[in-house]
């Protein structure tokens, strides 16, 4: 009988205490997951927040970088001066669209014509994969279309003309890519659709032109 009424005060004691330590290491356990969570969520939104940032500004510069770029660089790559007026790039689509561009001739003083070329717009759709995997070895150009184009011939006793000077000037002062091993194939389609391909030196580099048309010359 003792031991029934023992039994029947402590057991119950026993119980409610053990419940009592699991209810609070289930709560402890749920209050640190809980914790451990709402860090995890801000951290992530504070990730995505900088990231989103990062992409804006990328976007909102990329033309203005490259725009800087062309006008800094375009006497050592085309030996003339290249001016635009407005240049928007889309990095993330690979999409260029530029708006009255003016190609001065080759030679600063030499010509009488004001330019060589000019251009309402350039449209330029590149493959962003091939020129990420390449690390901007190969370009491949899906589109390019050239509206409003007028270009200048003027002829020149020395240099042939202002255009020779500046075939010359790209080629290398030879008129043609001779010893670079390059590789040009022209497939013209409809619409001044094709395929044209300016090789590297056998190293997967160069310039790919899926299809070129050229409006209102």
């Amino acid at each position: 009988v003792v031991l029934l009424l023992v039994a029947f005060f402590t057991v119950p004691v026993a119980l409610l205490h053990g419940c009592r330590h699991c209810c609070s290491v289930r709560e402890h356990k749920e209050m640190t997951y809980g914790h451990s969570l709402y860090r995890m969520l801000v951290a992530l939104t504070i990730f995505g927040t900088v990231a989103a940032a990062v992409a804006l500004l990328v976007w909102y510069f990329a033309g203005a970088i490259l725009l800087r770029m062309i006008e800094h660089y375009d006497v050592n790559f085309l030996h003339a001066d290249v001016h635009m007026d407005r240049l928007t790039v889309n990095p993330y689509k690979g999409l260029v669209d530029a708006t009255d561009i003016v190609v001065g001739n080759p030679g600063i003083g030499f010509y009488k014509s004001p330019h060589l070329a000019k251009a309402g717009s350039i449209f330029v759709d590149l493959d962003m994969g091939t020129l990420i995997r390449s690390f901007g070895k190969h370009i491949v150009v899906e589109k390019l279309i050239i509206g409003n184009v007028s270009v200048i011939y003027e002829p020149s006793m020395s240099k042939g003309s202002n255009i020779q000077e500046l075939i010359n000037g790209l080629t290398g002062g030879g008129g043609h890519s001779g010893g670079g091993g390059g590789e040009a194939l022209v497939d013209n389609g409809e619409s001044g659709g094709g395929e044209s391909k300016s090789g590297g030196g056998g190293g997967g580099g160069g310039v790919t032109m899926h299809e070129v048309k050229v409006k209102d010359v």
